[in-house]
């Protein structure tokens, strides 16, 4: 009678792994690469370029996780993983969530950057793409987002002035020390930050000059444009600007006789990925 309770426990136990190993199989796949695509416009040009570089993060919630895989663009917009990393795959029937951000950080978590002394870095942007499932050919499209501000400064004459002096002005009332969260997509000011003096240099076209830039999402609750000694106040209605992240923020100015009236606006941008928003009016008068 012992034997054969003994040979039912193997029996059973048998029964159990093999019922265990037949789930486990069937959910256990040959690692299968995913591949990664995108459209986006940047601040200088009008595409990704060659070797651009993403960090990609991908989980299925469970044991499978890729943390800040480096990828690069090519100018249409397809991510291949950078040389002697490893590719991210579906290892297991699971859906899998991913997020994707620009520029590339080796480190990846908070980015902390300046947008008066580098301009070049901080143009993040961020992408995410939940719950995909499985498939033997994977593909995931990201669509990306700008997490900072832009803004644009126009100077004009109505009545033909010269411009030459305000080609290098200095803008004063923006914050620039900020961060980027790499999982989150947030660009934020940070707390200690304060307005300072940022030198600007301006392009010549079209009888304007023209700067273009990027800027951590800010309230602006005062402004002034300093050209060679002298300050320019500006009177902004309303008295505060509120920059939001993806949007396009056109400042212009006008210079007249003893007077720069200035018109800020929020319009549309031939930069995909940012958007309209409300207006804002605004006027410099000279400092005598």
């Amino acid at each position: 009678m012992k034997n054969v309770i003994l040979l039912l426990s193997l029996f059973l136990i048998f029964c159990s792994s093999c019922s265990k190993e037949e789930t486990q199989n069937e959910n256990s796949i040959n690692p299968v690469i995913v591949s990664f695509e995108s459209q986006i416009s940047r601040v200088v040009g009008t595409s990704w370029e060659d070797d651009d570089e993403v960090g990609i993060s991908a989980t299925d919630g469970g044991e499978v996780t890729y943390a800040n895989v480096k990828y690069l663009s090519d100018e249409n917009g397809n991510f291949a993983v950078a040389e002697g990393v490893q590719p991210i795959c579906f290892t297991n029937k699971n859906p899998m969530s991913f997020t994707a951000y620009y520029p590339y950080s080796a480190d990846g978590g908070i980015i902390s950057a300046n947008t008066a002394t580098a301009q070049d870095k901080c143009n993040f942007l961020w992408a995410k793409q939940d719950n995909m499932s499985y498939s033997e050919a994977p593909v995931v499209k990201f669509v990306f987002n700008h997490s900072m501000s832009e803004v644009v400064f126009n100077i004009s004459s109505s009545e033909g002035l010269p411009l030459t002096d305000y080609q290098n002005p200095a803008v004063i009332g923006f914050k620039h020390q900020g961060s980027f969260n790499t999982a989150t997509g947030e660009a934020k000011i940070d707390d200690t930050a304060q307005a300072e003096e940022w030198a600007i240099s301006m392009e010549q076209g079209e009888g304007k000059l023209t700067y273009a830039a990027v800027l951590f999402p800010q309230t602006i609750n005062g402004l002034s444009l300093k050209v060679g000694d002298k300050v320019y106040s500006v009177e902004i209605t309303p008295s505060t600007i509120n920059l939001i992240g993806g949007k396009t923020y056109n400042i212009n100015l006008d210079v007249k006789p003893e007077k720069i009236s200035a018109e800020v606006s929020i319009v549309g941008s031939e930069i995909n990925g940012f958007g309209p928003g409300e207006d804002f009016d605004a006027s410099f008068t000279v400092e005598e």
